[in-house]
């Protein structure tokens, strides 16, 4: 299944468990309620990772699982070592906000108290 539908499908199903309305949910991490519906249809993603990560702490869930299938990310050791070697400048903007949300990933991993 294709992350944007499995996203929206985990997020529909643990709102409805919580029974939170799309408004309910929508006001309680600030954004619009046709946000919510959108992401639960599929139709996008939440815009940056701040907001995924307020979503899993107000739904009460853990973030691999709503990404990642419960799995870990891959460890792309590749791509580290891109980075570590060349400059990002030259990558799509898709590829450089891949990059930015595995970091504010692993920054929201390893920083959790």
């Amino acid at each position: 299944m294709e992350v944007i539908n499995l996203f929206g499908k985990k997020l529909k199903e643990t709102r409805r468990r919580k029974r939170l309305t799309q408004k309910q949910l929508a006001d309680l991490i600030g954004v619009k309620d046709n946000s919510i519906s959108n992401w639960e249809k599929g139709r996008n993603l939440p815009k940056n990772m701040d907001t995924i990560i307020l979503l899993c702490e107000t739904l009460d869930i853990d973030i691999n699982w709503l990404l990642y299938d419960g799995k870990e990310p891959p460890k792309n050791v590749a791509v580290l070592k891109y980075l570590t070697d060349n400059s990002v400048d030259d990558l799509p903007q898709e590829a450089k906000n891949e990059i930015d949300n595995f970091f504010a990933y692993l920054a929201y991993k390893y920083n959790k108290k």
